[in-house]
């Protein structure tokens, strides 16, 4: 983030970019609220499963003549249960939704997306017509395996699967109306992106 700061005034976002992750970022937010949650039951259930080794373990011994193995038993699994009880304790004094939100404090990209939206550094999104034109080509081009963005049409439907290419013009037209040449960065990898040769890796979207 250091170093997107040093070059902010630069930075340009696609209005389609922007949407995308406006989308996507709400997801990872539940995902992380899950994953807090499953934390929970995860060191819950790694105890009892331990627990159950760890007895079954011990049970062989009498087997083979150990004596006084039901006290070793029950003292062993008494300290399991009682990580188990320590730890209901801690979850139930410790909100859980106060946990979440913690975690979700400082959301950093999102906070940098903020603020090239309050600057007017994301592009104006297209006109709706531009939009179904683009859409239109976009049949065509996919058919041809045309970048970029042919390989979303086999995962996504509507709209959507033309994101890609939407955006690709956003950013052309930005270029030609501001006089200005462009640096894309995109951690897109796919070939519908870029044409993968032995020695190098050249960009291969075409106007």
């Amino acid at each position: 983030m250091k170093c997107l700061e040093k070059i902010i005034s630069f930075i340009r976002i696609p209005y389609v970019v922007a949407l995308e992750f406006s989308r996507h970022n709400r997801k990872l937010y539940k995902d992380r609220q899950l994953s807090i949650k499953n934390s929970i039951s995860d060191n819950l259930t790694m105890i009892e499963n331990h627990k159950k080794k760890v007895l079954n373990a011990i049970a062989v011994l009498e087997k083979r003549n150990f004596p006084e193995i039901d006290e070793l038993l029950n003292s062993v699994g008494a300290c399991y249960d009682k990580a188990t009880s320590l730890l209901d304790d801690y979850f139930d004094e410790h909100s859980v939704l106060t946990l979440i939100n913690d975690t979700w404090n400082s959301d950093l990209p999102e906070d940098f997306l903020d603020e090239l939206q309050n600057n007017q550094q994301v592009m104006a999104p297209l006109e709706l017509s531009e939009i179904y034109g683009i859409c239109d080509d976009g049949e065509k081009r996919y058919k041809k395996e045309n970048p970029p963005g042919y390989k979303d049409a086999k995962e996504k439907d509507g709209i959507r699967k033309y994101s890609d290419l939407i955006w690709w013009k956003e950013v052309i037209q930005y270029a030609r109306k501001s006089r200005k040449n462009i640096v894309l960065v995109t951690d897109d990898v796919k070939e519908d992106w870029w044409k993968i040769d032995k020695k190098f890796v050249k960009f291969e979207t075409k106007k």
